[in-house]
């Protein structure tokens, strides 16, 4: 296996990786942190896309189930482009779309 200074080089590296990490987060430190929760990169509209969500259902009249599907769905619409995942997310956006049809039936 590894020696004890070996192990011991190895888990000091580890520890200063983690201090990289935590102060730069996975982009490293030549690109801006990025804020996962707030403002993601596949979420790169000057409209978010929730509030879009919230301005397209405000006067309609459908079931609770019907608009967390056609929500779902609109998001995936929304951000295909972006993610890295586009086939999945039109896939994903098709199941809920299917769901909504058959809440609608």
């Amino acid at each position: 296996m590894f020696s004890t200074s070996r192990r011991k080089e190895m888990a000091e590296e580890q520890e200063e990786f983690r201090k990289k990490f935590d102060e730069y987060g996975f982009y490293g430190e030549n690109n801006p942190p990025v804020d996962m929760v707030n403002h993601p990169p596949h979420y790169n509209s000057t409209i978010e896309c929730i509030d879009a969500m919230s301005a397209m259902t405000e006067n309609a009249v459908v079931s609770p189930h019907a608009a967390y599907c056609w929500q779902a769905a609109f998001k995936y619409v929304w951000r295909w482009p972006y993610k890295g995942k586009s086939v999945q997310d039109i896939d994903k956006a098709i199941w809920y779309l299917t769901r909504l049809k058959e809440e609608i039936k």
